[in-house]
């Protein structure tokens, strides 16, 4: 009895099972022709297993090829590596110049402080220079000033008896010339303190009985009658007798005590 021929359904969409089916379809018919030896074969199932071999192959023809596939997604991924790898360099560069930019700007602020430090120190040194002129200044006015007293001293008569001399009355005027002694604790203090040297024990003693007022009184006194009328005018701070016996009498200004010294002989 010879073996049925295969009954033909409907392909699947699927290409994977409808090559499945097909070779299933052809197995079986191939069955049927060897089983029917001399007998012909049908019309009908040579027009059939040709249109779905037909249908198979246009289907697979239309699929895409999967190594153009395959190609395409290589080169997207090498697209995407390459893209990686770009990122990777511009993000490295970025931090780079970061890297730099703080750099710049750290000397740059160390460069602001640098010249606001020279800028302070041309304002003090200016300051200081400023502050020179006008001591040189006053200096210079202090010697002109001087020179004026040193001149006067030359026109004061010799009769006149000095303020030194009247503070050491109890001595003798002219045995020997008035010590001015300019040694003291510190330069702003000798500017304004004259020393009188006194060696006579009874003026000493005499000096010693008077309390400080009456100490500042008698060297008004004794300035005021010099009658020299370049000092004739000042009139002293204080005045004090040091423990040697000496008399240390301070003016209100260098002036006054410079000429207080020029004057301490005349």
């Amino acid at each position: 009895m010879a073996t049925p021929w295969p009954q033909v359904a409907a392909s699947p969409n699927d290409l994977r099972e409808h090559a499945t089916y097909l070779s299933d379809y052809l197995r079986k018919a191939l069955v049927c022709i060897d089983s029917a030896v001399d007998q012909p074969v049908p019309t009908l199932l040579v027009k059939t297993m040709i249109a779905a071999t037909s249908v198979f192959i246009t289907k697979f023809q239309n699929t895409p090829d999967t190594t153009a596939v395959t190609q395409a997604l290589v080169a997207i991924q090498q697209d995407l590596k390459t893209t990686a790898e770009t990122v990777q360099t511009t993000a490295t560069r970025i931090q780079e110049n970061m890297n730099t930019y703080q750099q710049v700007a750290t000397l740059s602020q160390e460069t602001n402080l640098y010249v606001r430090n020279a800028a302070e120190e041309r304002r003090a040194t200016t300051a200081l220079i400023q502050e020179t002129n006008d001591i040189a200044k006053e200096m210079n006015e202090i010697t002109k000033t001087t020179n004026d007293i040193a001149k006067a001293i030359q026109s004061t008569l010799l009769s006149k008896a000095s303020y030194a001399s009247v503070l050491t009355s109890n001595a003798a005027p002219h045995s020997k010339p008035i010590t001015i002694s300019t040694q003291t604790s510190s330069f702003i203090q000798a500017q304004r303190e004259i020393i009188v040297k006194i060696t006579d024990s009874t003026t000493i003693e005499s000096l010693r009985a008077k309390n400080p007022r009456n100490l500042q009184n008698h060297v008004n006194r004794a300035i005021e009658q010099s009658g020299n009328k370049h000092i004739e005018r000042i009139r002293v701070a204080s005045a004090n007798q040091l423990k040697s016996g000496d008399l240390s009498i301070k003016t209100s200004g260098r002036v006054e005590a410079e000429a207080l010294r020029q004057f301490a002989n005349d």
